[in-house]
This record gives C-alpha cells, structure tokens and sequence, in this order.
C-alpha cells in the first residue's frame, strides 16, 4: 500500500509550554477526489447493506453488550477459557460465527458479540456485509478473532480455520505502514483513524499477536516459514516505529501519545476530547511489549528506561496507585477535556456525559512498575533502576512543576519578521533579560516547568508545586496591565496553605507595580517597600554584592552574590529575614500552613548576572540558584 516514509526522525517538542486557555478546534475530515460515480454509487450500496445488516444484528442483540450470549461466555472472555473448552461444540459454533463476520479484506469490524448465534436471515444479511473490505484493529478487533480462531485450530485440529486464520493475518501484514505503524482501519478512511494508533492498545495488541506468529508459540504453531518470516520483519519495523515516535523533551525521553501523525511521527489528536498529550495508559502497554523483546539494545533498553522514568515522575503522590489517562504533552499537567476540544484539568468541570463515560484516571502503570519492570531491569539495566528512591534525594525536583506566572508579567516586543513575543523573565528568552538559564537549572534538578498565562486558578495552581510570580507590570510595560485581584490573592493564599511553594520577586522603584502586588505578600506578612538599594553604575559590581552569605539552605555552597536596585522588604509575623544588610531586609521566607513563600525585591535571576559574562569570576549567582531552587523543591509538598 501507499505509505509514508519510513526514514523520519523522532518528534521533538520544545519546553517549557506556555499554557493557556484552550480554544474549541474544528477538524474537517478531507473531501475524497477522483471516484467516478459508478464507483461512488457502488460505495454507497455497500454502506447500505452494510447499514441493513448492522440494524438487524443489533435487533437480535448481536451488538456488543446486548443480549445473553448462549454459552454463559462473553465475547470479551473468549480467549480465557480452558484448553478444553476449545474443543467444544459451543467453541466451534463460535468459531463459525466469527468466520462469517470476517470482511473480504481478511479483518473484521468491532463491538460484534461473537458468541451468540445469527438466525438465517442474519446470516444472509452477514453475507452481504462481508463484501465490506473495511476492518479494523480499534477495541481488540481482528487479533482477538485470530487469536480465538487460532485456539480452535489448535485444539481441534479442524482445518477449516486455516484458511480464515491465513487471510486474517495476511490483512495485519497488508495494513502496515512502510514506516511500521498501523492505522486503526484498514484499508485506509478519512480523519484520525489513519494515524498510527496506539490508543486502546491497538497497535500493540497486533505487534504481540506478529511476535507471538513470529515465535511459532503456542497456537500460533500452524504458520509456516514465510508467514513467520513476514510476521517477524513487520515486528521489526513496528519497534522501529515505536522508537520514533516516543516523545523527546528538552533532549529527554518521555512517553507517547495515542495517535500519532502517520507521516511526521508527531503526537496526534483523534475524537474531540482526546486532545494531543502523554497518555499514562498507551505508554504502559508499548513499554510491556518492548519489554518481551528476547535481546533488547540500547536504544530498545533507553526507551523503556525513559517511560518507566516518567511514569514515576508524573504518578500522583498524593492519591498512589493514580494515573491520568491524558498529560499535558510539555508540562505534564494531567488533564480532561469534553466534547467541545477545551482542555480542562477538573473532571467537575466536565458534563456528565463525558465525566462518566470515559476512563480518565486509572491505576494502569501500577504492576508494570512494581512487578514486571523490576524483573526486566535486573536483567538488562542492572546498573540502572530508575525506581530507586535515592533518585529522589539527590533530584528534590523529581515529580514536580515549577511554574512561572505570564499574567502578571505580561510584557511582549515587536520580531524583525513583523510578528510579537513575549519576553522580560520568561522561560524562553535567552537574551539577558530572560530566564532560561534559571530553567535549565531548574531542570538539573529534575522538575519541569511550564509557564502560565492566565489568572492562577485552583485546579492550576493545584497541579503546580512551586509558583513563581516576578516583577508584576506597570501601564508602560504593558497597556492593559493585569493587577492582583482579592480573588487571586485568596486562591494562592489558599494553594501555599495547601502546602505550594510561592517566590514572588519584585524590582525597585518605577520599574514594578506594588500597591496590588503587596496585597498578596501583606498576606504573609510581607510589604515591598518600592524603593532601589544595590544602585549599581556601569561595572561597580561590588556595589551589588553580599558576602558572606548567612547559613541557610537556600544559600548552601555560595560565596558571593550579586543583585541590583533591589526594594527592600518589610516584615511582620510569620515572615523572617533571610538576607540582610544591617535594618534592611533584601530577602525573606514565611509559612503559611504546609506551604512557604520566599520574596525578594529583585527578579535576580535573569540570564545578564547569572554567568560570568559580565559579572566577574567571584560572584556566584548561578550557584546561588540552584541552592535556592534546590531548598525551595525539597519544601514542595
């Protein structure tokens, strides 16, 4: 088949995201060209037919989920049953009924209750319908009837299967990309269902059925060499396929999406509410076959390390074993999202409909992770068991988001080619006035970050560990400031005696809104007094020094610091100085139930005084983040 091409590399996606209000997308599937209207008319007929003998199998409830099968076993258990039960009147019964459903294209549809029994005019109507070649590998469908077919040949040796079993194959080898992948329906139809699907387990459901014909194990005995042959080449290009398309972030491995595009390997969306993300479910069941491969190499062995790494890193401390179905692909946020493709991160805030009928949080990754990766990892990656809790001490940010606010600070510039962008603190802007080396500190760490470009709400600020708001804007920094409101000074408030972590930094005179902004550090006991201490002129860097530094965590292993026009801080109870000069307080902490806040009146931090660029060898600011930022992770919930 006409496929796409099989040398791509792997998708990277940049980091952090900058995350916003999601806006409702319109997927318009493509119009078909060139069918003349013989064929067209054709097309239609069959669809017709195929339409009439839906109607009348699900009148006689042979639809999935309706009607009692006469067996006692369901379709969803067939492959469950003793060896002896395959050799059953009742099994070979089911088994001719799953040969008549089979298509002319050697697969066959879902959501069919194979083990009742059609009537004749049913039958008749399922004659008509196999002329349909459209099959399928969504919900199971195909390799469970291969599988239960196969089963049936084995115990009862009735040859007649064969031939079924041979063409059902042939149509999982005919559907695969040239680049490995498989579509959910072949041959191929309009909209998502042409991306290489993982969702439900699809794809993995056919490489371990091709591993298993392979192998010749078990059932799967009756193939010959050439079947075997063809079976273990598509296996290999599936695992290829699995290696290009699993998410690599800031450099890193992490997991993969549900779809993915079939041409470009990138993580794609399907139905409106399965949006483009991390899945903590799909993931789980591409690392188990990855893991059945009998000599896995280092790329195989890399891969499985990374998803296992991050299934740790996104679990739910609080709510063990939890995982959400869908992350955010950039920031790990775990999110939900209902008909209408917005992307919301409460399940109250979905409709019923979409709340109740949907698996959005599972346990999914819990005995991969404590039963079946250790075995794996003892055998092929001894020295490296990512599991290990001293991962943990020595990375205070493993499992964490640091956030930074862009609402407060919401200053933009015009590009050469026209367009705008952010900058001033951000995590992206890598001129001196940017934060991305901080980021990348913060990422030696093992936290994540993302940015956020909204007022803080509690489901946001609930998927956060650190939230850092800094030099909040004035009308000429931007001309529709945001100012802190009453509103989003009671959800922090309330978010840090949750047990968050709050930096809030500020900048001297003039160049910071205060009034508004002191309304949340009042809260726990701190004022920006607005005024410019550390005037610094041209290199006078020493005029901006502090040294020695006091003993505390947050400045573990620093000499010397550098920070410039800072506004000083006044304090009250619970808040206490961290650093200060005399009766001037530059820095400060305070607690406020199972959280902390850390303020200061300089956004410190940014890429001109974080190296040694400009500042001279002595000075030691970049050291002095990652002590601080180390402190303030250890203190994250």
């Amino acid at each position: 088949m006409n496929s796409p091409s099989a040398n791509r590399k792997p998708v990277v996606l940049s980091s952090p995201i900058e995350l916003q209000p999601s806006h409702p997308r319109v997927f318009r599937e493509p119009r078909a060209h060139g069918a003349n209207t013989r064929a067209a008319s054709d097309s239609m007929i069959r669809m017709a037919l195929v339409l009439i003998a839906c109607l009348i199998l699900m009148q006689h409830g042979l639809a999935a989920g309706t009607g009692t099968p006469l067996s006692g076993v369901r379709w969803s258990d067939c492959l469950r049953q003793s060896t002896s039960w395959y050799k059953s009147d009742e099994a070979r019964r089911i088994a001719g009924t799953v040969m008549l459903f089979q298509r002319d294209s050697g697969g066959w549809p879902k959501g069919i209750e194979m083990t009742r029994e059609p009537s004749v005019d049913e039958k008749a109507a399922l004659e008509s319908s196999a002329r349909e070649l459209r099959a399928t590998i969504d919900n199971g469908a195909t390799t469970t009837e291969i599988r239960f077919l196969a089963k049936v040949f084995a115990a009862t040796g009735d040859s007649s299967r064969r031939k079924s079993l041979e063409k059902g194959i042939r149509y999982l080898l005919a559907a695969q990309y040239a680049n490995g992948g498989w579509p959910q329906f072949f041959p191929l139809t309009k909209g998502y269902s042409r991306h290489i699907t993982f969702n439900d387990n699809a794809m993995v459901n056919v490489l371990n059925l091709l591993m298993d014909i392979a192998d010749g194990k078990d059932e799967m005995q009756f193939t010959g060499p050439a079947m075997r042959s063809d079976a273990a080449k598509a296996v290999q290009k599936g695992v290829e396929c699995i290696l290009a398309c699993q998410v690599r972030r800031d450099g890193v491995l992490t997991a993969w999406c549900a779809q993915h595009d079939e041409s470009t390997f990138a993580p794609a969306p399907a139905r409106a509410f399965e949006l483009v993300s991390l899945s903590g479910s799909e993931t789980v069941g591409i690392v188990r076959f990855l893991m059945r491969i009998p000599k896995p190499g280092p790329q195989i062995i890399t891969a499985v390390q990374s998803a296992v790494a991050w299934l740790v890193v996104v679990a739910d401390a609080d709510a063990p074993p939890l995982w959400a179905r869908f992350y955010d692909i950039d920031s790990d946020l775990p999110f939900v999202a209902d008909r209408d493709t917005v992307k919301r991160y409460a399940l109250a805030d979905l409709s019923s409909e979409r709340r109740n009928n949907y698996g959005w949080f599972g346990d999914w990754p819990q005995t991969l992770l404590t039963r079946h990766y250790p075995k794996w990892q003892s055998r092929w990656a001894k020295d490296a068991n990512v599991l290990e809790p001293l991962r943990r001490d020595s990375l205070p940010g493993l499992g964490k988001l640091v956030a930074l606010d862009m609402y407060f600070n919401n200053e933009w510039r015009d590009r050469k080619d026209g367009g705008r962008e952010r900058y001033h603190y951000t995590w992206d802007d890598t001129t001196n006035s940017g934060f991305s080396q901080l980021g990348a500190i913060i990422g030696e760490l093992g936290a994540r970050r993302c940015a956020i470009a909204w007022a803080p709400t509690l489901e946001t600020l609930g998927a956060c560990d650190v939230y850092i708001i800094v030099d909040p804007d004035l009308p000429k920094e931007s001309p529709d400031p945001h100012m802190m409101d009453s509103l989003s000074v009671h959800r922090i408030r309330e978010w840090v005696q949750a047990g968050g972590v709050l930096v809030m930094m500020a900048n001297d005179a003039g160049n910071a809104e205060f009034d508004h902004f002191n309304t949340l550090a009042r809260e726990f006991g701190i004022t920006f007094n607005g005024d410019s201490y550390h005037r610094v002129v041209g290199n006078e860097f020493e005029t901006g020094a502090t040294s020695p530094l006091p003993a505390h965590d947050a400045f573990a292993g620093v000499r010397k610091i550098f920070t410039k026009e800072v506004s000083s801080l006044t304090l009250v109870s619970p808040a206490k100085a961290i650093l200060a000069e005399g009766e001037t307080v530059l820095m400060a902490e305070s607690r406020a139930g199972k959280g902390l806040v850390f303020a200061v009146g300089d956004p410190w931090l940014y890429n001109e005084y974080m190296d040694h660029r400009r500042l001279p060898a002595d000075f030691d600011n970049d050291r002095a983040a990652g002590a601080l930022f180390r402190w303030l992770l250890a203190k994250a919930r």
